[in-house]
């Protein structure tokens, strides 16, 4: 029971954005698709409307669990390898305050040791570290540029680590 992260934040766009959804790069993003552009002054900073006080500090409330998570994972030496919004589950719980999983472990590593088999970057092409894409070896600091990747995707409800073109 729940929801991923990427399906709350395609919640919180607009009902036009929504019906367009179609060709718009998400969670599920994969290469080839081109993401609309938004106009920066469209992103207000009032406190008003549906993304008042209460959203915004229910979004940090749910970034610094996904922290937590991987500071976790980190610590008994694994990295995710796939950070993104559609691998954060969030589950309701009796409080108001859902809890979040960090989910699908499949490409996940055991950190500072190198995969033989991989012959190109494993992950979301939208949400891998530039040094990632470069071929250099995964570390703990990619899954927090993936993780930062998707705060900015909660908070503007835009996704900003959209790719384009080959790796």
């Amino acid at each position: 029971e729940g929801q991923t992260l990427a399906h709350f934040i395609r919640g919180l766009r607009p009902q036009a954005d929504r019906a367009a959804a179609g060709g718009y790069p998400t969670a599920d993003y994969t290469p080839g698709g081109a993401a609309p552009t938004h106009p920066v002054a469209g992103l207000s900073t009032e406190w008003s409307g549906p993304r008042g006080k209460a959203f915004f500090r229910r979004a940090a409330e749910l970034i610094a669990d996904a922290a937590n998570a991987l500071e976790h994972a980190h610590s008994i030496g694994v990295v995710h390898r796939d950070v993104k919004p559609a691998n954060l589950l969030l589950e309701p719980t009796a409080s108001d305050r859902p809890h979040l999983w960090l989910g699908d472990l499949d490409l996940a590593a055991r950190a500072g040791v190198p995969d033989p088999g991989e012959t190109e970057p494993v992950g979301t092409p939208g949400y891998l570290a530039p040094e990632r894409r470069a071929g250099s070896p995964h570390e703990p600091r990619h899954d927090l540029y993936a993780a930062g990747v998707t705060a900015t995707e909660l908070l503007t409800g835009s996704p900003t680590g959209t790719h384009r073109g080959p790796l």
